[in-house]
């Protein structure tokens, strides 16, 4: 079974900010308006999906202290997710007190950040380790029309590793992996109490070099990014599987 990470961390020293300002998710009109952005993103999806949180009450959520410099706020799965403005909104007015990093990581598929100081998002990035295979996806689609939809034969009509040497190569994929980088600012996570050295280490180790070295360095970037904000502990971390811990111990 894949990892699948996600949270929002911050600084042990703005736990009581946090504290102060989660409830929020209890708030009636908070859920209300979260249910209509979640109604209104899955508008093409069946009713039962579509109406997954008509009748909710509140937005599950809880706190946890990651080690002695770092917290984690998990909200339940499916819910931390910029595409929603009640969700949005909330991460941009609370950065506005406390900065915050919103960390996704989907083990197989990629995984990404986003730093908001002051409101905004000042620095993000968003990994994507399948992107040899989409644009191997739509090369073979626009080229076996007739086969549109049929993974298994696509992929069956050529020299696969000829192909992804030839995107590699391609002016298209060059530019979509440094758009994955292009506002990865590291000098931003300042704002964490972060050394130069470690500014200067994130720098190197979350760039295009590193993520075109080899298929091992790719996968590795996330690791090192955890490593050098001393973040190891976030791993198999989210709201769902403390909750499945906290049912089990019952």
């Amino acid at each position: 079974m894949s990892e699948f990470t996600n949270g929002v961390l911050f600084l042990n020293k703005h736990l009581d900010e946090m504290n102060r300002l989660v409830p929020q998710f209890d708030a009636p009109e908070f859920v209300l308006s979260f249910a209509k952005d979640w109604s209104t993103l899955h508008s093409t999806a069946v009713p039962s999906y579509r109406n997954k949180f008509e009748d909710c009450k509140q937005i599950e959520y809880l706190i946890h202290q990651v080690n002695n410099k770092w917290s984690a706020l998990l909200i339940e799965d499916s819910v931390l997710n910029f595409g929603y403005m009640t969700i949005r909104n909330w991460l941009e007015n609370t950065a506005k007190i406390v900065p915050l990093l919103v960390f996704n990581y989907g083990e197989d598929h990629g995984w990404t950040y986003s730093l908001l100081v002051d409101g905004v998002i000042v620095s993000q990035v968003n990994i994507n380790y399948e992107i040899e295979w989409y644009f191997a996806y739509s090369f073979l689609e626009a080229k076996y029309p007739h086969l549109a939809g049929d993974v298994y034969e696509l992929f069956e009509t050529e020299d696969i590793p000829s192909l992804y040497e030839n995107i590699r190569k391609s002016t298209e994929y060059v530019q979509a992996v440094e758009k994955m980088y292009s506002d990865h600012h590291p000098e931003q996570f300042l704002v964490f109490d972060m050394s130069d050295e470690q500014i200067n280490q994130l720098s190197d180790e979350i760039s295009v070099g590193k993520f075109n070295e080899s298929f091992e360095s790719m996968q590795q970037q996330v690791n090192k990014f955890k490593k050098i904000l001393q973040l190891e502990e976030v791993t198999w971390m989210s709201y769902r599987y403390f909750k499945k811990d906290q049912e089990e111990e019952e």
